[in-house]
């Protein structure tokens, strides 16, 4: 392996939506302040030494883009960090949407950005599954454990179970 593949980069995507086409959607003033200041702490070669890359008030489609070639860039030994800033939108169907310039409140899974906890879970064991532990070892059950006692930190149970 070479020096650059061994050493890793850090990289920053910051992504903020604060002027949106649905009316339903109330403009925002401080996702795009947010990115701008948080950009320039990451981006100082003194506090964060970030390579920082913003994307504002883009439609889905360029978000959604923006975040896959984000990760699929990244190497093993990069630092990577995402940054969302905008509203968020519960579903009828439970799921967490974050919303971006073009989304219709109407039909969210095509026009915003969905938070999906199972395709999360994936990409972190498979990200967690590439290291190699030497003469370790890693468990992958205790996220999922604690999410079916309710995600408090505790052994109480969750509402609604026995």
């Amino acid at each position: 392996m070479s020096a650059a593949e061994t050493s890793g980069r850090r990289r920053a995507l910051l992504i903020a939506s604060g002027t949106y086409s649905d009316r339903g959607l109330q403009a925002l003033r401080s996702p795009v302040g947010d990115v701008r200041k948080l950009g320039a702490v990451l981006g100082d070669a003194a506090i964060g030494g970030f390579d920082v890359r913003a994307v504002v008030d883009r439609p889905t489609a360029e978000v959604l883009q923006a975040i896959e070639r984000f990760f699929a860039e990244g190497r093993r030994a990069d630092v990577l960090l995402l940054y969302i800033s905008g509203h968020g939108v519960i579903a009828g169907d439970g799921g967490l949407y974050f919303t971006t310039a073009s989304t219709d409140l109407k039909i969210l899974r095509s026009t915003a950005v969905a938070d999906s906890f199972a395709e999360a879970r994936a990409r972190a064991y498979r990200g967690v599954d590439a290291i190699d532990y030497a003469d370790g070892f890693h468990r992958r059950d205790i996220g999922w454990r604690e999410l079916e006692r309710g995600g408090r930190g505790d052994d109480r149970p969750a509402e609604g179970s026995a």
